[in-house]
């Protein structure tokens, strides 16, 4: 496993998301900690074999495995640390299973997310539709005002794979770019496209939509400084995030 992440499993959702929410700025890390100023929690949800877990183990360790991984049972997380707009952040990394007896178990997390990614697989037109799906549930039971959501094309080498094996097939043919930025632009989120097995995209991804979480905690906390005075600190944290824009990996 690299520097900067490590593993955890809640299978059927034992734990509860109340026991891996991070400490959050301002507040004392708790023993044995990596030193951190934000937390960001990202739950993927989407339907089985669209490669959740495989987006999951690329970004946190680097790593694909080429026969598959364990089906997920309730929900898995990963932790990898980062740098966004000059802070050091907790990426906790939320592993859902897409099969439907652990909906349930999986809906408890919608409201500690930050963030949400509605993933399906390019070659997967079921998992496509199913989008749709997964994007109402975020709106049952998650704040769409107060989360940010993203749509996720995955397995996108295999459009490369498919240019030959199934030339002038349209309906063996993988979605396209296009198919996917339709469906995002009719639900109004933002939309990702990526490769587990070959990295591409996934970094972005992650560090995307990290960065657009991070800002809204940095808002959020000048926010609530403002009742209580602090507006040199406000002005720093404000010179500090135009000086250290974007979030790289450590």
């Amino acid at each position: 496993m690299r520097r900067g992440s490590s593993s955890s499993s809640l299978v059927g959702g034992v734990g509860g998301p109340g026991l891996v929410g991070g400490p959050g700025p301002g507040k004392p890390q708790r023993k044995g900690e990596e030193a951190h100023d934000y937390v960001v929690r990202i739950l993927v949800l989407g339907d089985t074999g669209v490669g959740k877990s495989s987006l999951m183990v690329r970004f946190s360790d680097d790593k694909f495995e080429q026969g598959g991984l364990v089906t997920t049972a309730g929900v898995d997380f990963r932790t990898r640390y980062i740098t966004c707009e000059g802070r050091r952040v907790k990426l906790q990394l939320w592993d859902t299973a897409g099969q439907q007896r652990f909906h349930k178990i999986t809906q408890a997390y919608y409201k500690d997310a930050h963030a949400i990614l509605a993933v399906y697989a390019v070659d997967d037109k079921h998992s496509f539709r199913n989008i749709s799906y997964w994007l109402e549930q975020i709106t049952q039971h998650a704040d769409r005002n107060r989360v940010a959501i993203a749509m996720v094309g995955n397995k996108i080498d295999l459009r490369e794979k498919a240019t030959g094996d199934h030339a002038g097939d349209h309906a063996a043919s993988p979605l396209s770019f296009a198919d996917g930025a339709e469906m995002s632009r009719n639900f109004a989120v933002p939309y990702f496209e990526a490769s587990a097995k070959t990295a591409s995209g996934v970094s972005d991804l992650y560090l995307g939509i990290a960065g657009v979480c991070v800002k809204r905690q940095i808002e959020e906390a000048s926010r609530a400084e403002s009742f209580g005075g602090g507006e040199e600190m406000r002005r720093g944290e404000r010179e500090k995030s135009r000086r250290l824009s974007g979030c790289v990996m450590q």
